[in-house]
């Protein structure tokens, strides 16, 4: 909002795509799950582009979604899943302790929590949890600009590769 650089001039002119804030999906398509990692302010643009990629040979919602803190580009797209926008069911949502307590007492994600919208499934630090047989997430904390959660990352792990997400 009211940037004045050539990056976003470009962009507000239609000289360039749309650049959207980052997140990340995992895919199982053993499984045909998939987990997405921040809902950002774009994640109705992201999930009708992960859709369009992937031939929407996935659910239009994922599995699970991993939220690393709560700055207004790593969770504020959750609005999107209440009554007032899809109306989502039983999504569940991924945080560290500190997230987890900011979601269930601030409105308006209280209400998502309140309506079943989502559901918050907590991590421990450097717990491991497993997806499916093949797909590993662990959670840890990272320095950072922590108001009002935590910061986490993740390790991925699948059966072939190792992936890091560090927000920011």
């Amino acid at each position: 909002i009211g940037c004045k650089k050539q990056c976003c001039t470009r962009m507000w002119n239609g000289e360039r795509e749309k650049a959207y804030v980052v997140s990340f999906a995992v895919v199982d398509p053993a499984t045909k799950q998939w987990w997405l990692f921040e809902a950002t302010p774009d994640i109705k643009e992201q999930l009708q582009y992960f859709n369009k990629l992937t031939n929407n040979a996935y659910k239009y919602l994922p599995d699970g979604i991993f939220i690393t803190h709560a700055h207004m580009g790593h969770y504020t797209g959750l609005a999107q899943l209440g009554r007032e926008a899809l109306g989502a069911k039983n999504v569940q949502v991924y945080t560290l302790p500190k997230m987890k307590t900011f979601l269930e007492n601030n409105g308006p994600w209280g209400q998502l929590v309140s309506l079943k919208n989502i559901i918050l499934m907590p991590m421990k630090p450097y717990a491991i949890i497993g997806l499916t047989k093949d797909i590993k997430v662990q959670a840890f904390t990272v320095p950072h600009r922590d108001e009002y959660s935590e910061t986490a990352g993740f390790r991925i792990s699948t059966t072939q590769k190792k992936y890091l997400f560090i927000p920011d």
